[in-house]
């Protein structure tokens, strides 16, 4: 089962049988800073209530870089969240925009937590692959 829980620019999904957390960010290049910043509270609402294991990021269409100093503010906030909650993995589908994705990449690197396996995919059926086929595995060990 799963449940829709925003709408554009930034559409969160939960898969409820394998605790997958489902983001989609649909974001302009010229987004202001505080509607990105009321996106990222959202996805924190959403990881608080949810408690996934794992997260799946789809940024094909992020058009948003972040900026350095809000790189920071958001590591601040969710690294205790990626932690308290055990997240494991977080997969990562890449944007089409070369200088969102460059400051994505950079908050991701700057996350710093070894416990979670953080992989980066070009295509929306590698990344489900990826994560399926691990939930699968653990489920049948």
């Amino acid at each position: 089962m799963q449940n829709n829980i925003y709408t554009d620019p930034l559409i969160i999904t939960f898969d409820n049988c394998n605790g997958i957390l489902l983001t989609i960010w649909n974001t302009k290049v010229d987004l202001p800073l505080e509607e990105y910043k009321d996106l990222v509270h959202s996805y924190i609402d959403s990881i608080n209530y949810y408690k996934p294991l794992v997260i799946l990021v789809d940024a094909r269409n992020a058009n948003f870089a972040i900026p350095v100093e809000t790189q920071d503010w958001l590591n601040e906030i969710t690294r205790p969240l990626y932690k308290r909650y055990g997240i494991e993995k977080m997969a990562l589908i890449m944007s089409n925009d070369f200088i969102a994705q460059l400051s994505f990449e950079q908050t991701i690197q700057d996350l710093q937590i070894n416990s979670i396996d953080i992989k980066y995919f070009e295509s929306t059926n590698d990344a489900n692959e990826w994560v399926y086929k691990n939930i699968n595995k653990k489920q049948m060990a």
